[in-house]
This record gives structure tokens, sequence and C-alpha cells, in this order.
């Protein structure tokens, strides 16, 4: 998928697909020190780009682009320096023009170990083939 496999800023920031299905995906990254804010823990910015870009990941297909029409996000617990920590998206609702999901962000040493919840709403646009 182009428009995820060409994303500059989440290669910047070390995010590594690990799964992908229909409207699902897993995504990696490590929360290295650079990414920490003022007191020591995951900057929420950082999480929140994990979060997009795992929907980004799940949500477009060679048939369509997605793109995100607007996103919140619950942060449950601190996420220490150097953490691994996994976005795991599931779909909520999909229909032809848009899309739900759900992101939640756990340890990926520990998956019963969350983060943060995220929730996006996706809008789909078909792919012109020239």
């Amino acid at each position: 998928m182009p428009n995820t496999d060409n994303d500059r800023f989440a290669k910047e920031l070390g995010f590594r697909v690990v799964s992908t299905s229909v409207e699902s995906a897993s995504v990696v990254a490590n929360v290295q020190e650079r990414f920490l804010n003022g007191v020591d823990i995951a900057h929420g910015g950082f999480i929140f780009t994990l979060c997009d870009y795992a929907v980004a990941v799940a949500s477009n297909t060679d048939e369509r682009i997605a793109i995100s029409s607007g996103a919140t996000i619950d942060y449950i617990e601190p996420i220490p320096p150097n953490c691994e920590v996994c976005a795991n998206v599931k779909p909520i609702v999909i229909t032809q023009k848009s899309g739900v999901y759900n992101v939640v962000i756990s340890a990926s040493e520990n998956p019963d170990k969350k983060f943060a919840v995220f929730s996006c709403r996706m809008i789909f646009k078909a792919v012109k083939h020239a």
C-alpha cells in the first residue's frame, strides 16, 4: 500500500508493521529517549501518531484510500522509556464510505498491560486508475 509504505514520518519514528488482515493491523514501536515528554514518559503525540498510523495500515487497500476524519484517545497509564508497545487495530463499523476503528496500545511483552485506547473515523475514497 503506497500511501502507508511511503509514510516518512512513521519510518522516522521507527514504527514496524507486524501483521495485517482485512481491516485489522498490529504495529509496534519502541519508546526511545527522544520520544519522552518533560516528565520522562512517552509523549502523547508519539502514542497518538502510532495509533493514527496503525489505523491507516488497517484501512488503506489497493481499491481505496482512507483518510482520518476525526479521532480521540484516552491515556490509561504512562508508558516508560524503552518500552516496546503494540497498537492493535480492530474495525467497529465499516460501510462503503467510512469506517470506525478502535486501537488498543499495550506492552508488546505483556498484552494485558494496556496504556491507551484510541478511536478513529476514516473516510474512504476510490483510487483513480490511469
